[in-house]
């Protein structure tokens, strides 16, 4: 049998000359694995009286050199520079040495390229167009502080009293949040790839297997209709086997168990974590958060992400925003999109041969991770950019989980009406025209008109009439996919209408007028509706997640300027249920810092108080300086003003001809003792 398997092998070889001795065995001593003198015929082969033959010869490839450290930076460098060369509408001439090769140049050129409307959606805008009058950066101890958000940065730039409050200490915070419970930070760990060194394992922060399926049931009724990533038929196989299997699991679905966890709990009341679980709600959470992160840990999902750990921090993410929105949670989003783009989310999945189930539950995660991202930075000021270059994943499909099966051989048809994935879809749609809106109006001196402006935005209303339609006002979840999108879409024809302002005209009188008031109230008092409407219990702790600090900020720098007016009344009763609002969350939630923007709030909020008081005398209810947890403290004493500056202060109030900025304080205004006599 070896004979004949040699004769095969001899027909199909090339025989090499006689006299060229090879470097390699023949085929029968290779095959037994006995040493081959390698003769012609070899002295084996002789002796059993075989056929010898020799594998045909191939030249080895030259080995390539390895690409140094110096390599690498040089060719990162030049890609920076030609990236950015792009972005200015040129291309340099910058040579690309790679090792190995010659030395070559792209010719330069002015004209752009053509964008169709999908690379449209997802082009850089060069950071040279923006407003330098939107950029502040406030030093904040040893951190500081980037504001690029219009309204907010025209507030703080000329303020020292609001600057001062930015830069309030860590520990004045602290001081002043009296008997607020912790905070829950992120932990550092969870980002660096390190060797654990902890002998607690993440399993060792589960919750008794009853608990657990409680846990999960909340999950899929309060907090999956409002973030779909997850397919609940899948998942909940999985989650019942790793309950029965005494959470036995992967170390990427450890992560997602304790997410979602996490987010069940952050969406039931106090009362209710303690008659569930046997302990108050912040210990809860801060058990399911060390859980989390320790899972996250072990299995080094940043190092090696996956579906399942990338659909784990996105939850994770969305839920404690509404228990802790400081600087951390956008920060760690950041990280979270950078890991989704290293396995490739930001691509289509069809063009790579994933499953058309794969495909579907990546476009979902990755537009859940995008919005997440570009959500969390209203926070703190940081001006939407809708800016991720490079991708083109499709939105996914307007269809339900049982739409979808692992196995499917075809993709389903999208619905017209209502879905489990109606909610985020809108969201998306609403998305996309804020980048348009953002890209239209970025420029240091746009041209844009605001019909163009209105046209834009007319496609975001659209669909929220389209939603009017087919949701169904009386279902919960179809009651808050309108509430939401109707009040998202409000909010960005508001700050659009402000940036188109700052961007077209040089007075400020235009963007300081009662309909723009009038409008900014509607948000509020929409959103005021959201939080209180009883049907929508289950989605409050959603809800708390979209707090309005823009329309708050303008309806009480309108009420510093304009203290009397058609709707003053509307409106102090508008931001007094407001605060109450606020103080009741801060109340249920874990927090002990309301982030930046409440810093600003509470001067602003003393400043049009004390406006009203020289004006008629009367002083409105509430106040949002008394806030626990705002982390404001007096600045010191201010020299009171004269009598006459007073006096020129108001008539400059009830000026028909009022034209200062918002961050233009009146010298007066800057030297009152507001927090003296507000006492």
């Amino acid at each position: 049998m070896d004979a004949d398997v040699a004769n095969g092998a001899q027909q199909t070889s090339t025989p090499l000359p006689q006299d060229h001795r090879t470097s390699r065995s023949c085929l029968r001593c290779h095959r037994r694995k006995i040493r081959c003198d390698k003769a012609r015929p070899c002295g084996a082969c002789s002796r059993l009286g075989a056929v010898c033959t020799y594998p045909p010869a191939h030249r080895q490839a030259p080995r390539r050199a390895r690409s140094t450290i110096k390599d690498i930076t040089t060719r990162l460098t030049s890609l920076e520079s030609s990236l950015i060369a792009a972005n200015s509408g040129t291309v340099n001439e910058v040579p690309l040495q790679a090792p190995g090769t010659t030395s070559t140049r792209r010719a330069s050129t002015s004209v752009p390229p053509v964008q169709t409307e999908e690379e449209e959606n997802h082009a850089e805008v060069p950071s040279t167009d923006l407003l330098p009058v939107e950029e502040l950066v406030v030093k904040d101890g040893l951190s500081s502080h980037y504001i690029n958000e219009v309204l907010l940065s025209r507030v703080v730039r000329k303020d020292p009293d609001i600057q001062s409050a930015l830069a309030t200490p860590r520990s004045v915070d602290s001081d002043a949040t009296g008997d607020m419970p912790k905070s829950l930070p992120f932990s550092p760990r969870t980002l660096l790839p390190t060797r654990s060194t902890s002998r607690v394992a993440p399993e060792h922060f589960y919750p008794p297997p009853y608990q657990a399926m409680h846990l999960w049931k909340v999950f899929v009724t309060s907090v999956d209709p409002l973030l779909k990533v997850l397919h609940i038929p899948t998942t909940q196989i999985a989650v019942y086997t790793a309950l029965h299997q005494n959470f036995e699991a992967a170390a990427d679905f450890h992560c997602l168990l304790f997410a979602i966890f996490f987010a069940a709990t952050t969406a039931l009341s106090a009362d209710d974590v303690q008659h569930l679980l046997s302990y108050d709600k912040t210990t809860a959470l801060g058990n399911f958060r060390e859980g989390f992160e320790r899972a996250l840990e072990k299995g080094n999902v940043f190092e090696v992400p996956t579906v399942n750990a990338l659909q784990a921090l996105g939850i994770f993410l969305k839920s404690h925003r509404a228990i802790n929105d400081g600087r951390s949670a956008w920060v760690f989003s950041g990280s979270v999109l950078r890991a989704a783009y290293t396995i490739g989310l930001h691509r289509d999945g069809k063009d790579f041969n994933f499953s058309l189930f794969d495909c579907e539950m990546r476009r979902r995660l990755f537009w859940f991770l995008q919005s997440l991202d570009d959500r969390v930075g209203e926070d703190h000021g940081f001006l939407y950019r809708g800016s991720h270059p490079g991708s083109n994943t499709s939105l996914p499909l307007n269809i339900n989980d049982a739409a979808l099966d692992p196995n499917m051989e075809s993709m389903p048809f999208g619905e017209s009406g209502w879905t489990e994935m109606t909610l985020t879809l809108s969201m998306c749609e609403i998305n996309k025209a804020k980048s348009r809106l953002f890209r239209m109006l970025s420029g240091p001196k746009s041209r844009a008109t605001d019909e163009e402006r209105e046209a834009i935005m007319r496609t975001a209303i659209a669909h929220v009439e389209h939603l009017r339609q087919v949701c169904n006002p009386f279902v919960p979840i179809q009651r808050a996919t309108l509430l939401v999108s109707q009040l998202i879409a409000s909010k960005l024809h508001f700050v659009s209408r402000q940036q188109w302002l700052v961007t077209t005209t040089e007075s400020r009188q235009a963007d300081c007028s009662e309909e723009m008031l009038s409008k900014a109230l509607e948000v509020l008092e929409l959103s005021h509706k959201m939080l209180t409407d009883n049907l929508l219990g289950d989605f409050a702790w959603f809800t708390e997640t979209y707090p309005q600090h823009h329309m708050l900020l303008y309806v009480l720098w309108h009420l510093s300027l304009h203290p009397t007016g058609p709707n003053v009344d509307r409106a102090w009763a508008t931001i007094e249920g407001g605060f109450e609002l606020e103080k009741s969350r801060l109340r249920r939630q874990v927090q002990n810092t309301s982030g930046s923007k409440w810093k600003v709030l509470a001067l602003m909020e003393k400043r049009a108080r004390q406006a009203r008081k020289m004006i008629d005398g009367t002083e409105p209810q509430g106040s949002l300086s008394d806030m626990t947890g705002c982390g404001i403290t007096d600045a010191g004493p201010n020299p009171r003003p004269s009598d006459d500056e007073i006096e020129a202060f108001t008539s400059r109030l009830l000026s028909d001809n009022v034209n200062f900025d918002i961050a233009e304080w009146d010298f007066t205004l800057n030297n009152w003792d507001w927090l003296g006599n507000l006492e």
